[in-house]
């Protein structure tokens, strides 16, 4: 009998992907969830659901009303991945969820987003909004599955030497989140809207609203999900090219601006009933019920400005420039980056992502400086500036 899970259909052909000797080699931590920060960290007990389903809410009663409201900021913050992540049958024998591979829903993602779209609506009913909210999380997360099947094909075709490259683009883009370049984010909420904006609503309405609504709130490239067509397919070409080389899209457009290109166009959707990633062989979802999310996410709800600012010119050497609206600084490697805004209580996430971009750090290279330094107190500033990425 076949296998139902995809995983299983593709493990014979990820034993036969080689490693590239002209790529530089995957790190040790390479993340194997779309969740922004280490999702190998996360803790939770995994149900899986049928998501074309009917079902009830989950009680509200068990979740923490912080959790809820800190899901809804962490989404302002930093976009629908910290509500719902999806992970690669590639790494389905790595935390988190070990054993397990798909589409996980928070708990808390799904009541975030549920009292997002109760704030600005009213006459819907909890199970209609609850339904919403679950269909969003997965529409969004099942084009990063669509994205891995895609370029599993890539992969294993004869004139490709079935040579790994998903896996570099995947460590390729960690430094790209939170950037315009990052087109994958923005074209899977781009699908989530197409798919869904038509739903008609029991009040006479259509989702579309709502989720406009939503995904504006979000910091870019979630927020940048509207265009056209060919918008789509540039965009998708782009992000073709990136996963055959095996680098970040903003090199896509370098390699582009050279004459190389890809097309992904609309079979990274597929259609047919026979293809392997849809049927029966879907990719599974769950929802993922988690403790203490508020302090999970803390690190998408802010740092303290007088930390930040030790950060800068501590840790990065940072001399200010000039000040008007902002304070302005010039840091070790020649960078110059925009201090926030001091009337503001925390640094929040999106410009914390992009200050480290400019300083050539990801969010864990951040947090083990953060430990190492204590607080950015001893072995300040760094001992070599690091270029910025994207530079």
């Amino acid at each position: 009998m076949a296998s139902d899970d995809f995983a299983d259909v593709a493990e014979p052909w990820l034993r036969e992907l080689k490693e590239n000797p002209d790529f530089p080699p995957l790190p040790d931590d390479l993340e194997p969830t779309t969740f922004p920060l280490e999702g190998a960290e996360i803790d939770g007990q995994p149900t899986e659901i049928d998501p074309e389903a009917d079902y009830s809410p989950l009680p509200d009663e068990a979740l923490a009303e912080e959790d809820i409201e800190a899901g809804r900021e962490a989404h302002r913050n930093s976009g629908i991945d910290v509500l719902a992540f999806y992970k690669s049958f590639r790494f389905r024998n790595r935390p988190p969820c070990r054993g397990k591979w798909g589409i996980f829903l928070f708990d808390v993602g799904i009541s975030a987003i549920r009292a997002e779209y109760a704030a600005v609506t009213v006459g819907l009913s909890p199970n209609e909004l609850h339904k919403l909210a679950i269909d969003t999380l997965v529409a969004h997360e099942r084009y990063h599955f669509w994205v891995d099947v895609w370029a599993l094909g890539q992969e294993v075709l004869p004139a490709r030497n079935r040579i790994k490259r998903y896996e570099h683009y995947l460590a390729s883009c960690r430094n790209l989140i939170f950037c315009e370049y990052d087109y994958e984010e923005s074209l899977a909420n781009h699908y989530a809207y197409s798919r869904l904006r038509s739903r008609k609503l029991s009040d006479g309405s259509r989702a579309g609203r709502l989720i406009k609504n939503l995904f504006k709130k979000s910091p870019e490239p979630y927020s940048d999900f509207l265009f056209e067509a060919p918008e789509r397919a540039n965009r998708e070409a782009l992000l073709a090219g990136a996963i055959v080389n095996g680098v970040d899209p903003y090199i896509a457009v370098l390699l582009t601006a050279r004459g190389s290109r890809a097309v992904i166009g609309p079979s990274i959707r597929p259609a047919d009933a026979r293809h392997p990633a849809v049927g029966h062989q879907k990719c599974p979802v769950y929802v993922l019920k988690v403790t203490g999310y508020a302090k999970r996410v803390r690190p998408f709800l802010g740092v303290k400005l007088k930390e930040f600012r030790l950060f800068i010119e501590q840790y990065l050497a940072g001399k200010k420039l000039s000040h008007t609206d902002h304070d302005y600084y010039r840091i070790d490697n020649g960078e110059k980056v925009k201090f926030p805004n001091e009337h503001d209580k925390n640094v929040q996430g999106n410009e914390l992502i992009n200050i480290l971009r400019k300083a050539g750090m990801t969010p864990s290279d951040y947090r083990k400086a953060r430990t190492a330094t204590q607080k950015w107190k001893v072995d300040c500033p760094r001992s070599e500036p690091k270029e910025a990425f994207g530079s």
